[in-house]
């Protein structure tokens, strides 16, 4: 796992801290981190368990720091990662790790926390050393001074918690609840830090094999574990599936629309087959038992005068021009007529004249057919006859048969 290096140092005045006495007795090795979310530099003795000292800069930006040692008088100092790692250039590492002959003060800078990626680093020192973080311009600086049990004034001595590590944290790099590499069960390192906690954030999963927010997969904004088929909801651009976990572009083509608004296949109005929201005005098809009105957009179990349910394609069809309903789109599919034509019973076609054996009547318009008896005839019943069949006879004064 690659680590990032931000060593503070802050440039005030280092006197000595009696509560921190601790701090400088057994080994004369010590561990330098930094908590980038937390804006602390922490130091530990590390054959000590006292605790550690922390110095907190609220107003930095702790991505511009950078490792700082100052060596005093000819001294010598041992850095792990070593000091090309922590960003020294070669002019520099010659005065590290070995024992400068130069009378004058040295100080040497790392590069800035962002470029090397390091978050802590441990150091040796022999003799009159000073080591901690640069800040900005090499003004600021937060360091310690062994040599002589001095520490930065706005630094705090603080007992550990959870020796070595913060209670959330299985493995890490500093006392800090920010400094973890990995979690302990029930608590999942952060993406966007190193700190632990019992949840993730909103695009991430708590991965319970590895203690990791694991990210979720681009489908999905939240989910409970990788794959597109573990979403609790979807990124735009994807929906999640009817009864499922599980977030793809498209919608089932049957009654489902993408819902823009909430990224979810919603359910389509009764009688659409497929539409564009849920409303009974947004239907593009229709299922068996509807018709898609003319206007294309809504399905109803009926249609509108001079349109017939046509039942291949389950929309509305329009009548032949001489009808006013129909059952199909023939003229001989005609069911009713409009004004000045009338049905014919025979073609199921709308006239203007009825044919031989019926007569005209108006609302419906449509041709009767006239009495069995008669030939011809003006309206219903045997008493309206104008001729009669054969066998037929036409009575005295009226048009009756025998």
């Amino acid at each position: 796992m690659k680590v990032i290096l931000i060593l503070l140092a802050i440039a005030v005045t280092i006197t000595a801290a009696p509560n921190c006495m601790n701090l400088f007795r057994g080994s004369s090795t010590y561990r330098i981190s930094i908590d980038v979310s937390r804006k602390t530099v922490y130091f530990e003795n590390t054959d000590s368990d006292f605790g550690y000292f922390n110095v907190t800069q609220p107003t930095w930006d702790f991505t511009r720091m950078y490792p700082k040692v100052q060596l005093i008088q000819g001294v010598l100092a041992q850095l792990n990662p070593p000091p090309a790692s922590l960003g020294f250039s070669s002019s520099y590492i010659s005065n590290i790790n070995y024992l400068t002959t130069s009378s004058n003060n040295i100080s040497i800078y790392g590069s800035n926390s962002n470029s090397n990626g390091i978050y802590y680093y441990h150091i040796t020192f022999f003799g009159n050393i000073c080591a901690g973080f640069g800040y900005n311009t090499g003004t600021n600086s937060i360091m310690i001074c062994p040599y002589n049990a001095q520490t930065d004034p706005s630094g705090t001595c603080n007992s550990y918690e959870c020796y070595p590590c913060h209670c959330t944290c299985s493995l890490c790099y500093g006392p800090g609840p920010g400094t973890c590499f990995q979690c302990n069960p029930g608590f999942y390192l952060q993406p966007l830090s190193h700190e632990c906690h019992s949840t993730c954030p909103l695009g991430y999963y708590p991965n319970t094999t590895t203690n990791y927010c694991g990210t979720c997969d681009p489908s999905c904004s939240n989910c409970f574990a990788s794959g597109n088929s573990s979403c609790t909801a979807c990124a735009t651009g994807y929906f999640l599936q009817p009864n499922s976990t599980t977030c793809l572009s498209s919608c089932p083509s049957s009654g489902y629309y993408k819902n823009l608004l909430t990224n979810i296949c919603t359910t389509c109005a009764a009688g659409c087959k497929a539409c564009t929201s849920s409303t009974l005005s947004s239907c593009t098809s229709c299922n068996e038992g509807y018709y898609l009105q003319p206007s294309g957009t809504s399905c109803l179990t009926t249609c509108p005068t001079g349109y017939f349910g046509n039942q291949t394609t389950n929309a509305c069809s329009a009548c032949n021009s001489t009808c006013l309903t129909c059952s199909g789109p023939t003229s001989g599919e005609c069911t009713s007529c409009g004004t000045g034509t009338f049905l014919n019973p025979y073609t199921n076609s709308c006239n203007a004249t009825c044919p031989e054996g019926t007569y005209k009547t108006v609302s419906p318009n449509r041709c009767n057919i006239c009495d069995p008896g008669c030939v011809l005839c003006t309206g219903a019943g045997n008493s309206n006859c104008v001729g009669c069949r054969p066998g037929y006879f036409k009575q005295p004064g009226l048009f009756d048969h025998v």
